[in-house]
């Protein structure tokens, strides 16, 4: 990656979302299997509707209305179906890729979550513990090695990334930002 991970921090918790969900879905078409392709098409769709999704804030949760938040309906939904591995290698890296930014995701939406709820319960599976910044730099390295011209895509997620510095920063407290459309990333 070709930006620190200081300068991602400084992208919104949208836009951080949004390049993950990007990432996958530009290097998505190199799966050959339809299941596998059908199940990286779901995913994408969740996490662009996540976008609009209107966030729940201020409440007491219990532990069952802490699972029906989208970290946790996320994180059920994927987690174990993203464990398939295909022989081919590029198609490995789009799964791992997917597999890895899926877990990021679900990582800063629980967080999010978490700003919004601070009682929230730990709804989601342990693993999610080590998760962090290093998991979306790996992801966006296997999406790299996925592409079919890896020096055009590692470029791409270079501009991608500039982009929304400058359009999506975290200003002042809104750390979560604006809700982004694949469109955003179109004239790239």
């Amino acid at each position: 990656m070709q930006h620190s991970i200081d300068d991602i921090r400084k992208i919104t918790l949208h836009g951080k979302v949004a390049l993950s969900t990007v990432a996958v879905e530009r290097v998505a078409p190199v799966v050959k299997d339809r299941k596998v392709r059908g199940l990286i098409g779901k995913l994408t769709r969740d996490l662009w509707a996540w976008q609009l999704l209107e966030k729940q804030a201020g409440a007491t949760l219990s532990e069952q209305e802490a699972m029906k938040l989208p970290s946790c309906v996320l994180y059920r939904k994927y987690t174990d179906a993203l464990l398939v591995i295909p022989k081919d290698e590029r198609e490995n890296s789009v799964v791992r890729s997917a597999n890895v930014l899926h877990g990021f995701v679900c990582w800063m939406i629980d967080g999010m979550e978490r700003m919004l709820n601070p009682e929230k319960p730990f709804v989601l599976g342990a693993d999610i513990l080590d998760a962090g910044y290093s998991w979306l730099v790996e992801g966006m390295r296997l999406a790299t090695l996925a592409a079919q011209e890896p020096e055009t895509e590692y470029r791409w997620q270079g501009r991608a990334i500039d982009k929304l510095m400058r359009c999506h920063a975290v200003q002042g407290d809104d750390y979560h930002g604006s809700p982004l459309t694949a469109g955003f990333f179109e004239d790239l």
